[in-house]
């Protein structure tokens, strides 16, 4: 799996950024921008995930709330961290990676952008057979061994077509 993320001993930059408690890293050669996130519309009977819309750059573009969608609101388990992250979490200081699919642009609510780093395909464990996750297999690249503490590599390009496909699902 991770020979298909990149050529043998290439170097290439991930975006490290953080949802709730959990920090992810993604390749940046996919992202479009990174710009703190304004006012999100919510709409009506949307998706769980889908956050509302976002007038970006003059477009109406879907926000994916990262959160929701990996599930990771479902599994803190100490009232104290919800607190924690209740009070770290202010709305006005989030940040949306627009990525963009065929002539669709979609944004990806993040708590916190880290990092900017380079790494090579050294720096990437694929998965064992007992890694346990809430999140679907599907949008996990590997385990990035990168600085103090591990890290999921995990695709938002898959995320972004399964979301593409619903929209076009519920157009029909």
């Amino acid at each position: 799996m991770v020979q298909e993320i990149i050529r043998e001993g290439e170097e290439f930059s991930i975006i490290i950024f953080e949802v709730g408690w959990e920090q992810f890293a993604i390749e940046s050669d996919s992202v479009k921008e990174i710009i703190q996130a304004g006012r999100i519309r919510r709409l009506p009977k949307q998706l769980e995930y889908i956050e509302g819309i976002y007038n970006y750059r003059g477009d109406l573009i879907h926000v994916v709330n990262l959160e929701k969608k990996l599930k990771l609101h479902e599994h803190v388990l100490f009232k104290s961290k919800i607190d924690e992250l209740e009070n770290r979490n202010d709305k006005n200081k989030k940040f949306l990676i627009i990525m963009n699919l065929g002539d669709i642009d979609i944004g990806f609510l993040v708590d916190r952008i880290i990092n900017v780093a380079h790494i090579t395909e050294k720096d990437i464990e694929p998965l064992s057979a007992i890694f346990q996750t809430s999140i679907s297999m599907d949008y996990i690249k590997g385990i990035l061994k990168f600085e103090d503490r591990p890290r999921i590599l995990i695709d938002l390009n898959m995320m972004l077509a399964e979301v593409e496909h619903l929209s076009v699902k519920e157009e029909n």
